[in-house]
């Protein structure tokens, strides 16, 4: 069941990776198995018993702002990550473990190529602060058993 839920995961990150957004007015109809922004993500607890942080889910704190001539959907999350990265500064570290046993908001979802030309899925949640955001590498996290992916209805 676990690698069943991850397939999907990936197949939803891979479609997002190469999605045109010219459509993004389309109505969306959601299917069992689906993850979007607005879902919640549950983050349980480090891996292989580390009990001060998560391996496969970083905390980024913006600490440079400036004025980003972009824009982003807040429903759909279009457009969050280069509105959010482009410009500023940011601390990145792994997530602490006082955030465990958390829900927390999928802001985002994006895909990227490693260096090894992998393919990574990351959800952007919702931190603690405004300035806060949680990113966690989907498949390294929810192997890891550090997060529960959301059920659809």
């Amino acid at each position: 069941m676990k690698i069943v839920s991850l397939v999907c995961v990936i197949l939803i990150g891979s479609a997002a990776y190469a999605q045109d957004t010219s459509h993004v007015t389309k109505a969306r109809v959601k299917s069992k198995g689906d993850i979007w922004a607005g879902d919640s993500v549950t983050i349980t607890v480090p891996a292989n018993g580390n009990t001060k942080e998560f391996e496969g889910i970083e905390l980024y704190v913006k600490t440079r702002f400036q004025a980003v001539p972009l824009t982003w959907d807040s429903v759909t999350g279009e457009g969050f990550y280069e509105y959010t990265y482009t410009v500023g500064d940011f601390d990145a570290k792994p997530l602490p473990a006082d955030y465990s046993n958390t829900k927390v908001r999928i802001i985002s979802i994006k895909s990227f190529r490693d260096k090894e030309n992998k393919l990574l899925t990351v959800f952007f949640c919702q931190g603690r602060k405004p300035n806060e955001v949680i990113w966690v590498y989907v498949e390294k996290a929810f192997f890891a058993g550090e997060i529960i992916l959301p059920t659809s209805p």
